[in-house]
């Protein structure tokens, strides 16, 4: 890194520092609260300006004598922890406060969570994924997101947004090692939720939070016995109710059977109550469904009648 980029990297990052500072403080006014996340979401959304910060953060890493691979998780950490925190305190002031609320109020924390994923070079998934927020920090995005979904105001601006949230951390390996057993059965409730809604887009990311929590539990080698009658049950009553839709393959139904065959490969023995009570709906929704499914979802259906079996 040149002394010229350097520079402007080192300006640029106190540049934020000073926003975070602002947009973190109580005695911060509403107008100027949003412009300050306005102006952070402007330089973060640049990958020029994220890329300068990492690159920064990696530099000063290696120099107090990291490796790269670590001094690439320790920079992202130390830039997006502080950001993402002051952001979830100002939405926090406002969504409480006397003030109308905007969409951009209850999305920014969210938008700036997902660039945050940018810096890991699209590895989203993997246990390696380099900006790795901390436990505590993963725990209150989720709190956020619950109390923003409880909140009628805050849900009709940006239910979409929330639930992107979620799938995210639930496809994020190592993120979902940090959930505890109340934290994986509010994700079902959420899921179970909005599995019935008449939106479709709703739905489907509903189901998508139910199958990737699941298999990413399966994953880590979570016991998934509790969430056994939980998750049959919610599978069972949308293949009950969609039956008569089977063969024009639903959008919610990859997702869901994902989730169901992690549970059944995870515990086959303890999954006979569930599939003696529930299995005649799964199987039959996906009986009917098998025929006109894509290649994709044949794949998935084939393999949930193996764990059936």
């Amino acid at each position: 890194m040149s002394g010229r980029d350097r520079y402007g990297a080192a300006a640029l990052y106190g540049e934020i520092k000073g926003l975070i500072k602002d947009i973190s403080s109580g005695e911060t006014k509403v107008t100027k609260r949003r412009a300050t996340g306005a102006r952070i979401l402007e330089i973060l959304s640049t990958e020029k300006n994220r890329n300068k910060l990492s690159e920064l953060g990696i530099s000063n890493a290696m120099a107090r004598g990291f490796s790269h691979a670590k001094a690439k998780r320790y920079a992202m950490t130390v830039l997006w922890t502080p950001v993402i925190q002051g952001a979830l305190n100002s939405a926090e002031k406002l969504v409480t406060g006397k003030c109308k609320l905007t969409a951009d109020d209850v999305k920014l924390p969210l938008r700036l969570l997902h660039y945050s994923d940018k810096s890991a070079e699209g590895n989203r998934v993997k246990l390696e994924s380099t900006c790795k927020l901390p436990q505590k920090m993963v725990k209150r995005i989720l709190k956020f997101c619950k109390e923003m979904l409880e909140n009628d105001e805050a849900r009709a601006l940006a239910e979409m947004e929330i639930l992107n949230t979620l799938i995210f951390v639930c496809e994020r390996v190592d993120y979902v090692a940090y959930l505890g057993t109340e934290d994986i059965l509010d994700m079902l409730s959420t899921s179970e939720g909005g599995l019935f809604r008449e939106e479709v887009a709703i739905s489907t990311a509903s189901a998508r939070i139910f199958g990737a929590v699941l298999e990413s539990c399966r994953e880590l080698g979570i016991g998934l016995h509790i969430f056994m009658s939980m998750g049959f049950r919610m599978v069972a009553k949308w293949c009950r109710a969609n039956l008569d839709t089977a063969s024009s393959s639903r959008r919610e139904q990859p997702y869901l059977f994902r989730g169901l065959t992690a549970l059944l490969r995870a515990h086959p023995e303890q999954a006979i109550t569930g599939i003696t009570k529930f299995g005649r709906w799964t199987l039959n929704y996906a009986n009917r469904s098998y025929q006109n499914a894509n290649h994709t979802n044949r794949h998935i259906i084939h393999g949930y009648l193996i764990a059936h079996m």
